[in-house]
This record gives structure tokens, sequence and C-alpha cells, in this order.
């Protein structure tokens, strides 16, 4: 429904309520419902985000943005890596605007933007500090589109529940609120998010609003690289299996350390594999099996040079390890154009992530050059190397590390020969292949 004016807004905020439900707010509040809306429209925009698919193609979104600082940054329900965004126009004050994209925060599922100072004076959201409980009454509102003449729509929708998770869900009345719905109490605070592609909850604004404004008061637009900033702890988990807790009487409100990765911030704090988390700056684990492992993240809040404790359990006993968030280290690449690959150093964090890589010794190949020596084969549409796999060795050279494998190619070169020879791995099975470096994709496929 359109939100025309303050005039209309009392029927719209008033009608559309189904039967069996609560009765919603009478006349008498339709005052606050309609300053309500009216506040928090002022705060969102709508967003054309244009954007390169898999397939090199230019799609297309549009979502409701909200606000969130003086200075025009605002939130979108998308994730996205910088090279993916092509142009990004906002609506905002009755006309069009340009807009950077700034950085996503893939936990929370959202992206900041910064709308062009034109478009400003802006209005930040104001967000609310009570969670609203379940039978409570809410505003749900989003930005129009062409199809409204550009109206902003408000309805009101009715809390069924919450769903918890890393994040926790407020469970909506109805479905089909499209990506970037504001939900807010009726005082105008913003309360909960819907994000792209869940039509019927939104995420909780008081579970992410710290991390959201951690990431809002450092983001600029020199600071674009999303990568930057990935906190990292160098710890892989596992969830604690209840029969087996139960069996062995460990608590099954905890989550298992599986590995650690050498000089991480965990090795360094103390932490082993093994280890049972079961605390966090004094908060216990309050869930059991896969959802402790969201219970643990939302615990830990991630944040580059964020400082948590982590209390665990080792041989019976409870420890407690001060750990301090560190960004997470970037692996070194190198691209062979002779061969036409890219192959990246098996740091320990691919190893450990990784379940088909089987040992550490080797480069890791994450790129095949289309009509490179490596992409053909005499096999229609096979390459000889493909993404994924361990190169072992380089005629007969073993690369076990990055720099024995840029040495094992400077060897190649000086030699000079027009085929060499590989040794890859691909899950269990190791094979050999013969690289013509005069050939190309065009010449070797046959139909």
């Amino acid at each position: 429904m359109r939100l025309p004016s303050a005039a209309a807004l009392a029927a719209i905020l008033l009608g559309g309520c189904g039967g069996g439900d609560p009765t919603p707010p009478g006349p008498s509040a339709s005052s606050p419902l309609e300053e309500a809306a009216l506040k928090v429209q002022e705060s969102l925009a709508l967003v054309e985000l244009q954007y390169v698919g898999q397939d090199d193609s230019l799609g297309t979104a549009f979502a409701s943005a909200l606000v969130l600082s003086p200075d025009g940054k605002a939130l979108i329900p998308f994730v996205l890596d910088s090279r993916q965004v092509h142009r990004v126009r906002v609506r905002l004050g009755g006309r069009e605007h340009p807009a950077t994209f700034l950085r996503s925060d893939p936990r929370v599922g959202m992206s900041l933007i910064r709308i062009a100072a034109a478009a400003g004076p802006f209005h930040p959201a104001s967000a609310g500090s009570r969670e609203p409980r379940r039978g409570e009454w809410v505003a749900v509102l989003s930005a129009g589109t062409e199809d409204t003449d550009y109206q902003a729509l408000a309805d009101l929708s009715l809390v069924r529940g919450r769903v918890p998770e890393e994040f926790d869900r407020l469970l909506l009345q109805g479905r089909g609120f499209a990506a970037g719905t504001v939900v807010a109490d009726l005082d105008g605070h913003v309360v909960g998010l819907v994000r792209s592609g869940e039509d019927d909850r939104a995420l909780l604004f008081a579970d992410v609003k710290a991390r959201v404004y951690r990431l809002l008061a450092r983001t600029s637009e020199d600071d674009a690289d999303p990568d930057r900033q990935t906190p990292w702890l160098g710890v892989f988990l596992e969830d604690m299996n209840e029969e087996y807790a139960e069996a062995e009487g460990l608590p099954k409100e905890s989550v298992r350390i599986r590995e650690i990765c050498q000089g991480s911030p965990a090795e360094k704090a103390g932490l082993r594999a093994q280890d049972l988390i079961v605390q966090v700056d004094d908060r216990p684990l309050r869930m059991k099996g896969a959802k402790a492992l969201d219970n643990l993240f939302k615990l830990m809040s991630p944040e580059v040079g964020r400082e948590i404790r982590l209390e665990v359990l080792r041989d019976g006993k409870r420890m407690g390890f001060p750990c301090r968030f560190a960004r997470t280290p970037k692996a070194h690449d190198l691209k062979a154009e002779d061969l036409g690959i890219q192959v990246r150093e098996i740091t320990d964090s691919i190893y450990h992530g990784s379940p088909d890589l089987l040992r550490r010794e080797g480069v890791l190949v994450t790129e095949v050059v289309p009509g490179s020596p490596a992409s053909t084969s005499n096999s229609f549409r096979s390459a000889l190397i493909s993404t994924g796999e361990v190169l072992l060795e380089l005629d007969g050279a073993p690369t076990p590390t990055l720099e024995a494998f840029s040495a094992a190619l400077d060897a190649v070169r000086r030699r000079g020969g027009a085929v060499v020879l590989v040794k890859l791995q691909s899950g269990t099975s190791t094979h050999f292949e013969a690289i013509n470096l005069k050939k190309t994709k065009e010449q070797g496929e046959t139909p």
C-alpha cells in the first residue's frame, strides 16, 4: 500500500489485518502510527543496483536502502564483491542520485553504500533498543517503486515469534516482504530488516546493531576492499555430538576446536585442538549441536581488533584464554603465463577449510586461462589442468611451496623446451599431464 500522506496513512495502517489475529491498534492510536511511519520514511531510499553476474551479464536488483549516517551511508540487503558492482543509483527526495558501493558484511548479509552528497540533507534512522515481543504490532515499510509512483509503502504486521540463529530473526505475519523492508516499533525506531530471500522474517536489528555501526564508523570510499577487514582467529570448529557428550559426561552446550592454524591468534593465546569452548566473555553457550556454532559466533561477534575471552574445557579443567581477532592473512598467488595457470600457496586456512585437500605440499591451481596450453586437450571441451587440483611437480622438480614452484618454472624457461610434464593431485588420485607450450586451445581441440 502507498504512503501518500499523513492523512491517508491512518486508514492504511489500520486496515488489511486478517481475521482471527489480535485486533490491531484502534483509531486512538492513529496519530502515533502515522508519526512512526513518517519518521522511518525519511530514512528510506529506493536503490537500483546493476551488478555483473557469473556469466558476465548485467543484472538489476531493486531494494529499500536504510540511511544510517548524516553523510549518506545506507544499508542494502545484498552481499556483493566490489568487482561485481556496475552501477548504483538511489531515489531519494523525489530525485535520482548516484551512489558508491563501500563494502559488504557476509555474516550480516548486507552491504553499505554512500549516497551522493547532493541528495542530502540526510535523516539517519533511529535504532530501537527494545526488542519487540511475540504478539506485538509493528510497522513494516519499504521504498516505493515506479509502479507505486515512488510512494513509500506501509502496513501493520504482527510479530509471530523469534527464530534463534547466529543473528535472530523476527517471524512476521504474512509473506512477500520486499528485500530491504524496514520493521519499526510504533515509536518509529527500527527493530528489524528483511534481507534478500527472507520474505517472512526480519533480521533483529538489536542483534546486529553494534556490528553494523562499527562497520559504519570505519568505512570510507577509499576502503572498498571487502577482504581487508575480514576477522581471523585461526580456529576450525565442529559442533558437539549430543550422544557422545552424554556418554562422556561432557557439556552438550559446547563447540569443539577441530584444528588451529600455525601462527594464528588462537595458537598464540594458548588454545589447542580438541578444546571445548563453553563460554565467551562470561556468557555461556546456551544451545546444543549445530545451533551451538551459531550461538558461539553471535557471542564472539568477530571484528578485527576485538578482544574476547574464551573459556574452554580441557582434560576436565575449565581454562580461560584472552584472544584478539586479527585480519585474515591473504594467500600469495603466482601467475604462470607460460602454462596459462595461476597457483596459490596452501595456507593453514585453505588446507583445514578444504576437505578435498589431502596434503599440504604443493600449490593450488586457482585459475586456468581459456585458450592457454593448460586449457588445451585432445578431448572436446576438457582441460589438461583444472582449478582445485594441486600441482606437485613441474618437469620432475617438486613444488611443495610457491617459492619452489617459481624456481621450477624459471628452470623450465631457461631450458626452453616445447613440452613440460606436470604431476597433479585431484582428491585421492595422482596423475601426470604433458603440456605443449606451443599449443593453443584452438589448435588442440577436436570435435
